[in-house]
């Protein structure tokens, strides 16, 4: 099932145009299901000059990669009926007034009809508002409206009810609006992030996509804002001396932590790119070794700041290799994001003591906890004295993703 209906008609007072969290609630319901798979939509509009805005925003979205069909009409019973003729066989209806997770949306493409005129989502007995629709919805309908309807005829046993996983929100009120704008950055945080991005930045971050989502400030943007603060800590720790070292110690916490919003803001506004994920990878990547590199030159004035220096410029030559390696792969998988890369041990830890030290070290100690690490040892003074550490954290780092990389050629050989 690769076809959808959005049912962009004022409901309850809401109107479909409305904007949330950047987007139009039809914009949104159409590059959501774009985004789950579906491959034709046709969007029901109203026939009134609004009606005709809200569809001409959707259409003209240079987001979209699927063809939409539109179709005019003065109530949802009616648009139905027309979407249904142009689009044969089980569809999925959605409702851009009711904002839901994806998950409900690839919970109903994987439902079985199996007889009934329909499959709703429901919360309990109530539906929510998305449906699997077969070619009898329609007339088992009759002239009531799609919501009315489904309770009678889920009361009936004509149609099925479906729990379904995730969250949802009706934006026909205030408070259902706050709830879905809220929900759709909650959805940002990942299963990846460890302890101190789970806990610390990521609260921080998506407080600043939230006020920046409404404005025209891009992802990109703000990829290139974080790097310039990755510079800014390392033109500080470069100077040497505790006040230093400590700014920029804080500045390269702030790039830590303003590194999440690009993705946050790609999430929610569907800006996603190939160019926005290089461009947050190298930034990355290259915050880290210009950050190494300013350690190590302000820490030549300090005892043993030959030695320290040294180290610093390993970690550098050995961050770069790493980075060069993945890169290479991530040209080879056509794209710049490193959560494309298969670990291998993401999903199935080797046993034993092993598997305990991996997840360990992939959820616990990454740049996050790093970063704030390196806070504190400003604080105390010492960071610059980090650096052999450092240096020996990359040589392993390396050391494993040459390994990973002749072990993929021994099972593909």
């Amino acid at each position: 099932m690769t076809t959808a209906v959005v049912l962009a008609l004022p409901v309850g007072g809401v109107d479909p145009g409305a904007e949330l969290a950047g987007l139009s609630l039809a914009l949104r319901a159409v590059l959501t299901l774009q985004k789950e798979g579906i491959e034709r939509i046709v969007l029901v509009a109203a026939e009134d000059r609004r009606g005709g805005e809200v569809a001409g925003v959707v259409r003209g979205d240079p987001r979209l990669r699927i063809p939409v069909d539109l179709v005019r009409a003065a109530a949802s019973e009616e648009g139905l009926r027309e979407a249904v003729r142009a689009l044969p066989g089980p569809i999925l209806v959605a409702l851009p007034h009711v904002v839901v997770d994806p998950a409900i949306y690839r919970a109903l493409r994987g439902a079985d009809l199996d007889g009934a005129v329909a499959v709703a989502a429901c919360r309990g007995d109530e539906p929510i508002g998305p449906v699997l629709a077969s070619d009898g919805l329609v007339d088992a309908l009759g002239t009531r409206a799609l919501e009315d309807g489904l309770r009678d005829l889920l009361a009936d046993g004509r149609a099925r009810r479906l729990e379904t996983p995730g969250w949802f929100a009706r934006a026909d009120t205030p408070e259902g609006r706050r709830r879905a704008f809220t929900q759709l950055f909650e959805a940002c945080r990942k299963p990846v992030d460890g302890v101190v991005a789970r806990h610390v930045n990521r609260h921080i971050s998506i407080f600043f996509s939230k006020r920046l989502v409404g404005t025209p400030i891009t992802p990109n943007m703000m990829s290139v804002v974080t790097f310039l603060l990755g510079i800014a800590a390392a033109v500080f720790a470069s100077r040497g001396g505790y006040v230093n070292v400590l700014v920029g110690a804080f500045l390269f916490q702030w790039n830590s932590i303003l590194d999440g919003v690009d993705g946050e803001l790609a999430r929610v506004r569907f800006q996603h790119s190939k160019l926005g994920q290089w461009l947050d990878t190298v930034s990355d990547d290259l915050s880290n070794v210009i950050f190494y590199a300013g350690l190590a030159i302000g820490a030549r004035a300090l005892p043993f700041g030959r030695e320290l220096a040294l180290a610093g410029y390993v970690a550098i030559a050995t961050g770069l290799l790493t980075s060069a390696i993945y890169y290479v792969e991530l040209v080879q998988i056509g794209s710049g994001d490193l959560y494309a890369i298969e670990w291998g041990f993401d999903k199935t830890p080797p046993p034993g003591i092993a598997g305990k030290v991996l997840i360990f070290f992939r959820y616990v100690v990454k740049k996050d906890f790093e970063i704030l690490l390196f806070v504190f040892l400003a604080i105390c003074g010492v960071l610059p004295y980090a650096l052999p550490v450092i240096a020996a954290a990359q040589i392993g780092v390396l050391v494993a993703a040459i390994l990973r990389k002749l072990r993929r050629r021994t099972a593909a050989a």
